[in-house]
Order: structure tokens, then sequence, then C-alpha cells
């Protein structure tokens, strides 16, 4: 159901529906928790159609090398190849981005 919801486009409704029944089948039935079919299809609804959830980080100019999550606090950081270590906050709707370390 979760790869059918990939293949079905532009049709929202069904899309969703198929994802969620995936995911609901799979927790239901003892399916593997993180299964990756089952959060690919949540995923691609999100994206595709909004979701408050679903974000998009831009800071760094190159590839991100490591993400480090503080433990209790919705916040992380990234390291780039960009020599940039930015800290990110997951409860600010707008994107508030903190220079942590800049190595020229």
């Amino acid at each position: 159901m979760s790869i059918k919801s990939l293949q079905v486009q532009g049709q929202k409704d069904l899309q969703t529906l198929l994802a969620y029944q995936a995911y609901l089948f799979n927790q239901k039935n003892g399916g593997f928790e993180n299964d990756a079919d089952i959060y690919m299809g949540l995923y691609n609804v999100a994206k595709q159609y909004g979701n408050v959830n679903y974000k998009i980080f831009s800071g760094h100019s190159g590839a991100i090398k490591s993400i480090a999550f503080v433990p209790g606090k919705r916040e992380f950081y990234t390291a780039g190849e960009d020599g940039k270590v930015l800290k990110w906050n997951l409860d600010n709707k707008e994107q508030n981005i903190q220079l942590f370390i800049r190595q020229s």
C-alpha cells in the first residue's frame, strides 16, 4: 500500500489514505516498527502536499557532514563541509539558525 501511494500521482486524498492505511496495517499486524517503505509513503505525502512537521533547513553551502540532536530539547547542530557549525531550533516557524563556529 505504501509503495502504491508513491505511484499514484496527483490524487492527494488517495495518496494520503494509502500511505496512512499502510502505516496502520503495519502497526496493527506487528510489522517492522521503522519500516522504510511505510515512512517513505508518509514522507512523500507530507512533502508534496505540505505538513506543519515538514521543514527544509537551508544554511550550509555544501554537504552536511554530521548532525547532533540535543537531548530533551527541540534543537540540533549541524557541521558542514563549508566549515560552519550551525545551531537550529525545531520550534520556530521561521528558520532561525545561529552560526556557532566558522572555520576558514
